[in-house]
């Protein structure tokens, strides 16, 4: 079990390595970065030249500076950086854009095997801070979600599946059906059209109500609760699907198997073949969905945060993208990766829990 766990965890060293070069390498080599975005407005209204816009850049080291790789490969001496750029030749800037890619990634793998994980531009505060302060948020709302997202797909799908062809069976497989076709946003602005603006029984968005003056920790955290019913409910709704129906599907073959069969033949009560032997090795192909669990209650949803206006990770997360803040965007999918992998670990571990017949003994 000990050797298993080490070859494992060295895995997924190399894995995390990996992905977080793959991200390093994708966000580079977006069209557009945070700098460019952010003095958009001054460029054009000439408060601010290209070359301050530069300097930002090549203070956070990324911008590609042709000049420095053509002086220190012998292709020539140039002024400033627009001038190499316009001298050399598209093999030789290709060259020049991969240097800056590797080093930059060096430069980002060394600090981060020390804790640092770079400061976010956008928020102008440590990627680590930033991720420590709001987690905790996404957190509550995902695991309060995961836990009524189980106890009601898990029971719809053993029902549906020992009623096999039923009324009801028909009824949540089609109410499911719907749930997994809505897109999130889709469905979380619909929850907000019908129970905030038309109904008001739900604010439409925050954590707390604007203005109001609490009189004690206990109000505020009904406040809170009020708040966060309608994002629960979204995430509940559109998420059951899926495990419902891997769970009723799981079900019937195992129904199927010859040991209940046979244990029906001994003369077993009908709850005891569906709850004792059936329900148990349902589980085993469940436990799978341990895996994605880890990473969803930590890394936020994104979307839904988005629409209901949450200052969760998720929404941060969504902020920092779409203006290429490349350090938090980084730091995010690492913590994200980290969690996968262990995710996964924790999953093929839980396969000796849940079924006996599995020995972990490479």
């Amino acid at each position: 079990m000990v050797k298993y766990i080490i070859k494992r965890l060295l895995l997924s060293i190399l894995i995390v390595i990996g992905v977080s070069l793959i991200i390093y390498l994708l966000i580079r080599m977006m069209p557009l970065n945070y700098f460019d975005t952010k003095y958009a407005a001054q460029l054009a209204n000439g408060t601010m030249t290209q070359a301050d816009v530069d300097n930002f850049k090549r203070l956070s080291h990324v911008l590609v500076e042709y000049n420095v790789y053509a002086d220190r490969y012998g292709w020539g001496h140039y002024a400033t950086n627009e001038l190499a750029e316009a001298a050399l030749t598209g093999g030789q800037k290709t060259i020049c854009t991969f240097l800056s890619y590797v080093e930059g990634y060096a430069n980002w793998f060394w600090e981060a095997l020390h804790g640092n994980l770079g400061s976010s531009f956008k928020f102008q505060d440590t990627v680590v801070n930033v991720i420590k302060d709001n987690m905790w948020v996404s957190f509550g709302i995902a695991i309060v979600a995961t836990v009524l997202q189980f106890a009601i797909a898990i029971p719809l799908g053993v029902t549906a599946a020992t009623h096999q062809y039923s009324a009801f069976d028909y009824v949540v497989t089609v109410l499911v059906m719907m749930g997994i076709s809505l897109p999130t946003f889709f469905f979380a602005l619909l929850m907000l059209s019908i129970f905030s603006q038309r109904l008001g029984w739900f604010p439409l968005s925050g954590m707390n109500s604007p203005g109001k003056i609490f009189n004690s920790d206990f109000e505020m955290a009904l406040d809170t609760l009020h708040h966060l019913v309608l994002p629960v409910l979204t995430l509940v709704i559109l998420s059951i699907g899926g495990l419902m129906r891997y769970t009723r599907t799981n079900m019937l073959e195992v129904l199927n198997a010859d040991y209940i069969r046979t244990a029906r033949a001994k003369g077993c009560s009908e709850r005891t073949v569906i709850y004792r032997h059936a329900f148990r090795n349902t589980l085993i192909p469940v436990v799978t969905m341990l895996a994605g669990i880890l990473p969803g209650l930590f890394g936020g949803a994104m979307i839904t945060e988005q629409v209901f206006g949450l200052p969760g990770i998720g929404n941060k997360a969504y902020q920092a993208l779409i203006e290429g803040d490349i350090p938090f965007v980084m730091g995010y999918n690492v913590f994200l990766a980290i969690l996968s992998v262990f995710g996964t670990l924790l999953s093929d571990l839980m396969y000796a829990v849940v079924d006996p017949r599995v020995k972990i003994n490479k």
